[in-house]
């Protein structure tokens, strides 16, 4: 408590510095995994939102939707993707396999390198996987926020190639956690968080 607190207040004193911010990311990413009291945890990471919202404020333009027949479906899903961890191509191919196609279209965005073996094999299925790991947050919404979807999916919570000043400028409709996040993320910008009894007892 002694140490977090003080770093909670830090946050909003750095919040025109995108490197303590990707400091502050970092120090969220390990304390996910420690036994940290849930409130303190949950306040860092509410600084952590506030000072993303005054570095990446939201796209004022909205990008003219590209001429691509992989969006004459009905809904547009989007998957923000760290694939560092061996285990995340084989989760991610699950659930892109059942989706029906007739019905939803879905695009994979890597924040992290990829391998071609994996681009090869995701090229095979029909699945779109497009590469921002280069990108920095404003770059990466401008090309989510071109594709005009219907729901982003965080894949990646604040992992190593994490990009979450990316949802406060709001590429997407509506955005949405996967259970990356060890605890609620904190970050306003994520309408909603998928969850079940496993992550989040009823005493939680």
């Amino acid at each position: 408590a002694d140490i977090l607190l003080p770093l909670a207040e830090m946050a909003t004193a750095l919040k025109n510095d995108v490197t303590a911010l990707a400091l502050i990311g970092e120090l969220l990413a390990t304390l996910s995994y420690h036994d940290v009291p849930a409130p303190l945890l949950g306040r860092l990471t509410v600084r952590f939102s506030d000072a993303a919202r005054v570095l990446y404020p939201p796209l004022e333009t909205p990008f003219p939707a590209p001429v691509d027949t992989h969006w004459q479906v009905g809904l547009r899903l989007g998957y923000l993707v760290d694939f560092s961890q061996p285990f995340v191509a084989d989760f991610i191919a699950t659930m892109l396999s059942h989706h029906d196609q007739n019905r939803v279209a879905a695009k994979v965005y890597a924040i992290s390198p990829v391998d071609p073996a994996l681009s090869a094999y995701f090229l095979a299925q029909g699945w779109q996987l497009i590469s921002v790991a280069t990108f920095d947050e404003a770059r990466a919404a401008r090309t989510i926020q071109a594709d005009k979807l219907d729901i982003l999916v965080d894949v990646a919570a604040f992992g190593p190639y994490a990009k979450p000043g990316l949802y406060s400028c709001r590429p997407a409709r509506v955005q949405l956690a996967f259970p990356g996040f060890t605890h609620p993320a904190g970050i306003g910008e994520l309408d909603y968080r998928l969850t079940d009894k496993v992550a989040d007892i009823d005493t939680s």
